[in-house]
């Protein structure tokens, strides 16, 4: 016998043990994020007037924490952005509209770059109330890959760190979140 078959609860998803070593995968952060702000950008141009509308983005009690997290959505943009000028400048094969969408690692939403650019506390559309980090610097990243296929950004694309996230107190850890059916 198996030493996991031995405690029956290690496999139950309705305990909360089942979950205890559960993580928030880094690579949901910038699909969810950037779900809302995209949302919000748009708003303008189907004729929400500016000042009616805020997204404000709240660190809570943790803002350094989220400062650290939104990092990753500001990695992820600036390799958009460094896939989207080796396109432009032919260093990598174009792909069609539909394939780059569905199919390249590496995409997440179109003009999210952009909005995540433009994100400051003082905004009056999107803000947050969290330090933003300088972003990262795109042309920096395009000379260290250098020459690269776009095999190589897909593969070095699963292995940005952090890999996980983890909450922080006083928000509780992330399983319990799961568990409690908070986050899916």
């Amino acid at each position: 016998m198996d030493y996991l078959d031995s405690d029956p609860s290690f496999f139950n998803p309705f305990d909360e043990g089942y979950l205890k070593d559960d993580r928030c995968p880094a690579s949901s952060i910038t699909r969810a994020v950037g779900e809302w702000i995209k949302e919000a950008d748009v708003l303008p141009s189907l004729g929400t007037p500016h000042s009616s509308y805020t997204l404000v983005l709240h660190g809570g009690s943790v803002p350094e924490h989220t400062s650290r997290v939104f990092r990753v959505l500001q990695r992820d943009v600036a390799w958009q952005t460094a896939l989207d000028i080796c396109y432009a400048r032919g260093l990598l094969p174009q792909s069609s509209w539909l394939d780059r969408r569905l199919n390249t690692t590496g995409f997440t939403y179109e003009g999210l770059p952009e909005a995540v650019h433009a994100l400051s506390m003082n905004s009056s559309l999107i803000r947050t109330k969290f330090p933003v980090d300088e972003p990262h610097n795109v042309e920096q990243l395009l000379r260290e890959h250098e020459g690269w296929s776009a095999q190589n950004w897909q593969d070095a694309w699963a292995s940005h760190e952090p890999g996980h996230l983890q909450t922080e107190p006083p928000v509780p850890p992330w399983h319990v979140l799961r568990w409690q059916r908070v986050i899916r």
